[in-house]
Order: C-alpha cells, then structure tokens, then sequence
C-alpha cells in the first residue's frame, strides 16, 4: 500500500503473509505488516488552551496550560510481527493460536517548554509541545477455538493475553503502558431454535485498565435473529444484562471524558439487495 498526504508526504504500508500446511488438518502462518497513523490537524496546528490537566507533571503551581502543535510532525510507525498455527482437530472441533509482537516508533507525545516552568502564576501557561519521541512495544497471544456441537449448536471461546511496554524511559510518557486490560476472554453460543429462527449469546470478561482506573468487567449480550425470507431478516438484542451500565473508556487527555456502556434492548431489521 502507497500513500501520500499532505502533512507527511509519502508513506510505505506493506504487508506479508506466508501460510504453510503441514497435512491436511493442520496449518502454520506467519505475517509481517508496516502501518503508519498520519497525524491530525490539531497535531500540526494547533493551539489548545487548559485550565489544568488530570496528571500536573509535579506543576502544582499551575493550572494552565497550552498544547502547540508541530508542522514537522511524523506519522507514527507500526511494525506488527505474528505467528500462528490452526488445526481442525476433528470434523468439530478447531484450534486456533498465535503469538504477536508490535513496535511503535515515532508515537506523538508532548514535552515542556522549560522556559515556561519558572513563571508561578495561574495564568501564564505552561507550554506542552508535540513531538514524536515516543516509543513502545506490545506482545503476546491469542488462543481461540469453536465446538460443533450438534447440526443445531454451535459453541466458541477466546482467549487474549496483552503486554505493552514503553520505550522512553528518559522521555515523555505516551500513555501506551497499561492502556489496555492484560487479559481478555469470550464465550459465545449459536443455536438454531427453527430453521429461521436462531438464539446468540455472548459473554466477554476484561481485565483492568490500569492507567484509566478501569475495573475489571463481565458483560453479558443476547438476542434473537429471525429470517423471514432470503433477503431480509429481523433482530432483537438485549446488551450488557449484568449491570445497569459500566465504563469501558476514560480521555484524559482534555478534561475527563468517561464512555459508559449502558444496558441496552434495541430491535433490528437487515435487508439485503
């Protein structure tokens, strides 16, 4: 893949995939890929003025601050390594696994302008500047597998297990290290009540997020999909059963912008031309 833009120019996206079969059951696969996040608008000019930040960098003395942006701003880099292996165990049950190693470089972050430090007063502000000297890896893997029970009834499970690790130990923090729950599972189940009636239901468990104060969860999902003929069917779906509503997400970044998943039924028609 091949992209230009106009903040960074031109951007290289390669991807490798390699698949070998060991007989006729059983697989191995690996891949290589090259990613890159161009940067936003905000990032190359912006102007963004705060009365205060959640983390003060030990500024107690402060309470506004400025975010500049950089017109010479890089896109950010992924590198993303896997390698994974599949077999059909017998005629029902599969086996899926693989391991993952990420490296980001060149991550957006800020760093202070200390010319800015030594003015103690609430309305001189601090001066944050984007840069991208940001660097991080993330690794590790995945196990996944489903269970044709019967004609009628079909059962799957997943399994994640997620590192992340910052780089820059001297420089800025990117917010990348505990920004994601550590382990992660899934349940779902498939049956087919009629022959245009099935019951979904799915069960997710995350970890805490350590960095957002996240705790741990269980959510629970269920719904029903009639198909009243080829081209058109009807669902109707009840989220998150277990609690009334709980937070999957925080920003820190401007303020404190917390994301809430609230119980939810909603009915659903799909049609298909």
């Amino acid at each position: 893949k091949f992209e230009v833009n106009s903040y960074t120019g031109f951007e290289v996206q390669p991807d490798a995939r390699l698949a070998y079969h060991l007989n006729d059951h059983d697989m191995l696969w690996a891949s290589f890929s090259r990613s890159v996040r161009t940067p936003a608008r905000y990032e190359d000019t912006a102007n963004v003025n705060m009365s205060s930040l959640q983390n003060t960098m030990t500024l107690p003395f402060h309470s506004a601050f400025q975010l500049r942006g950089n017109s010479q701003i890089k896109a950010e880099i992924l590198h993303a390594y896997e390698l994974g292996y599949r077999s059909q165990l017998n005629e029902k049950i599969s086996l899926d696994m693989s391991l993952f190693y990420n490296q980001y470089s060149d991550l957006t972050t800020y760093v202070v302008d200390q010319s800015t430090t030594n003015v103690f007063t609430s309305t001189t502000p601090i001066i944050l500047n984007l840069t991208n000297q940001g660097s991080a890896d993330s690794y590790g893997f995945e196990v996944s597998s489903n269970w044709q029970v019967n004609d009628d009834w079909r059962l799957g499970a997943s399994y994640t297990f997620f590192r992340s690790d910052e780089d820059n130990s001297e420089g800025p923090s990117n917010n990348l290290e505990g920004s994601a729950p550590i382990n992660a599972a899934n349940l779902h189940s498939h049956y087919q009540i009629h022959e245009s009636l099935s019951f979904h239901t799915h069960a997710y468990y995350k970890d805490n997020i350590v960095i957002d104060n996240i705790s741990q969860y269980i959510r629970l999902d269920t719904g029903l999909i009639w198909e009243i003929k080829k081209d058109l069917e009807m669902s109707f779906w009840a989220q998150n059963l277990l609690d009334d509503s709980h937070i999957e997400r925080k920003d820190n970044n401007f303020g404190s912008d917390e994301s809430h998943i609230q119980r939810s039924f909603y009915v659903q028609l799909t049609a298909k031309f």
